[in-house]
Parts: structure tokens; sequence; C-alpha cells
């Protein structure tokens, strides 16, 4: 038990240092995220630090000449995500090679005249595209065999000059990587965390509003506006989508992201959870507007025995699913409240057995109109991450309207 403790002091005490190391944390962050505050973004910072870094690095290995592509190409190579980065900087190297490639190939070929120009254009891009590169790297095929075929005038100089440009563009490359993977590397989980989270939120306002227009009745009016609060919550399914797609994107090659990957699995997780929730809650609200559309005269719907039961069973969805959004926040832990969970289910089942009760005594106009609504509020019961627990006896009601 000692050596646990001490294992776990030891490996929290290593990840705290790192944390201040790579400015994930620690007095860096604090002064990175001041300097975000006032305008000055942590990518501005680290492309300065690159370009410096890279003009000094490649001037001691180059001396004699002006280290500019290294440090524009260092400033380049620091992306918004590793990923980006990473994938940035292989098109660009690939680019300095077969640009140089084809510049010495052309020359040899057709040496230099004033058309060579466009034969030189025309071979690169070509090239370049039948590598499957990306835009950015077919440009740098052009334009690199550009500079190196006509900046120098004989071989010797030619190769001499293409040696030094690919191996600033490397320095460039491999100094630009280190900075952003390093030095406070981009993190965009928390961001998709809020997104993930205010989904959520919203989608809870939508089911207590319609858990009280259960309760006490709504027009078809009511109804409406109810189906389209729920739509605004679903086009909001997008924003978090792109918001997990860059949060997922920002810990590829993240040597610092291992904490994050699981808060990232959590937000995913939920995510798809709340996605099927937001179309069980556009079925339950279009059940409402169906229901209340054979009303005439702006007469509100009212489900009698069943309507206060269908309240609870929403309104204990409610409960459960902040506690599930709340507990988002956590850093491991169970994800969800057996008790939440089980209140669902009593619910559920109270409304079923209501329903069951009150079969007898609605006409065929009245079944038409309220089993659907039933249905769908039973289909909200369905919180994904575990099967439902068997309910607990004699729990607090209070729980479900606190």
């Amino acid at each position: 038990m000692q050596m646990d403790r001490l294992r776990e002091r030891s490996r929290r005490g290593i990840t705290t240092a790192t944390g201040h190391l790579t400015a994930t944390e620690g007095p860096l962050r604090v002064a990175l995220d001041e300097l975000a505050r006032r305008g000055v973004g942590t990518r501005v910072i680290k492309g300065a630090l690159a370009a410096t870094l890279a003009w000094a690095v490649a001037g001691q290995i180059t001396p004699g000449s002006l280290p500019f592509v290294a440090s524009l190409t260092a400033l380049f190579t620091v992306q918004v995500t590793i990923k980006e980065s990473v994938e940035g900087g292989r098109n660009r190297l690939l680019g300095v090679l077969v640009g140089i490639s084809v510049a010495f190939a052309v020359s040899e070929l057709v040496g230099l005249h004033s058309w060579s120009m466009g034969v030189v254009v025309l071979v690169a891009l070509v090239v370049g595209l039948r590598l499957k590169l990306e835009s950015g790297g077919v440009e740098q095929v052009a334009a690199t065999a550009i500079v190196v075929m006509f900046v120098q005038s004989t071989t010797d100089q030619r190769a001499l000059f293409a040696v030094s440009h690919l191996a600033d563009t490397a320095i460039g490359t491999g100094i630009g990587l280190l900075l952003n993977a390093l030095v406070a590397p981009p993190d965009y989980v928390p961001a998709a965390r809020a997104a993930v989270q205010s989904l959520g939120r919203r989608l809870v306002v939508v089911l207590e509003d319609l858990a009280g227009a259960l309760a006490e009745g709504t027009t078809s009016a009511g109804a409406a506006d109810l189906l389209a609060a729920a739509q605004v919550v679903e086009r909001e399914l997008d924003d978090v989508d792109e918001a997990l797609d860059r949060a997922e994107e920002s810990l590829a090659y993240n040597l610092a992201g291992g904490r994050q990957r699981g808060a990232f699995a959590r937000c995913r997780e939920l995510s798809e959870e709340l996605r099927g929730s937001v179309y069980r809650t556009l079925s339950l609200t279009g059940s409402l507007g169906q229901a209340t559309s054979s009303l005439e005269g702006g007469v509100a719907l009212d489900l009698g025995p069943l309507a206060f039961p269908a309240a609870e069973a929403v309104s204990a969805v409610c409960v459960a699913m902040l506690d599930r959004i709340d507990r988002l926040d956590a850093a491991g832990g169970d994800v969800s409240d057996d008790g939440l969970r089980s209140e669902v289910v009593t619910r559920s089942l109270a409304l079923e057995a209501a329903t069951a009760d009150a079969l007898g005594d609605l006409d065929a106009g009245e079944a038409l109109r309220m089993l659907p609504i039933v249905a769908a509020v039973l289909a909200l019961k369905r919180l994904p991450d575990r099967q439902p627990v068997p309910a607990r006896a004699g729990r607090d009601e209070s729980r479900v309207h606190g």
C-alpha cells in the first residue's frame, strides 16, 4: 500500500512537472492566457519564437547566407494543431525535394531559355499532382523549381543553392514542429467539452418546457413553439461535431495530450447520447403537434390522468441528464448517478401503469391523441451509457423536482 502511494505521488509529480515545462499548466500557462486575453495568442508567440530559433540555427549550419527560408518555414509550420503542422511540414519538404529534382532535370534537358519558365512550372505542377500532394505542396514544388533553376546560373552554384535551400527548409520544419508539439501544444478538448455541455443544457431547457406543457396542457401554437425550440437544439449538433473533430485533431501527435484523451472520449460518448436524446425530443414535440392540430379554437390539450405521470417522467430525465452533463467536468469515475437513473425508470413505470389504468376510460379519439405522446415520453428514458438499474424503493420524490 505504501509503495502504491509513493508511485502515485511520483506519477503526479512527473505529470505536474511536465505540465509546467510544456506550459500546459502553471505560471507559463497563466501568462500565455493573459497575453491571449490582450490579443496576443499563443500561436503568435510560438511563431515568432520558431522563426527566431530557425534563423539562429540555420545561420550556424549554412554560414554566409541569409537563412530567411528557415525562418519562414518555421513560421508556416506552427499551425493551429500539431497534425496540421506535421502534414504541412511533410508536404513542404516533399515539395522542395521534388522541386529541386524538377529544376535540375529541366535545366539538363532544355537548358536556360525564356520559355524554360513555362516548362518548369508545367512539369512541377504535373509531378506534384501525380504525387497527390496537397495544394500547398504542389505550389511548393513549382516555386522551388523556379527559384533553384533561375536564381543561380551554373550547375555548381545551383547545386549549392539547392542543398542550402533544402537544409533551411528541414531546419525550419523541425523547429516549428518541436515548438508546436512541446510548448503549449494546441488543446481544443476544453472547447469541445463546453460545446457538448451547452448542447445538453439547452436540451434540458426544452425538456423542462415540455414537462410543463404535459402537466398544464398546451395549444397547437405552444406545441409549435416547442418543436421550433427542439429544432434549434438539433442544429447545434453540427457545431458540436465540428468542435469534437477539432479536439480529436488536436490530440493527434500531441505528446502532452495523454490526460486529455480520456476527457475527449467522455465528451464524444456524451455527445452521442445527447444526439439520440435530441431526436427523441423532436419525436415528442412532433407527437404533441399532431395531437393539438386536431383541436379547434385554440383549445389546450389535456392528458387527464396521464398529465402528471408524463410530466414527472420527463422531469426525471431532465435531472438525470443534468447530472450526466455536470459529471463531464470530473477527471474520471462514474459517468452517472445510479439513483437518478433509477428514478427515470421508476417514473416511466408509473406512466406505463397510469396509461394501462386509463385505457378503459379513453375513447378512440383521445387514445389516438394521447398514446403516441406517452410512447414518445417513455422513449426518453433511454440514457444509453449503461443499462438502467432497478428502481430503488422509497426514494425522495422531491429530488425529481429539486
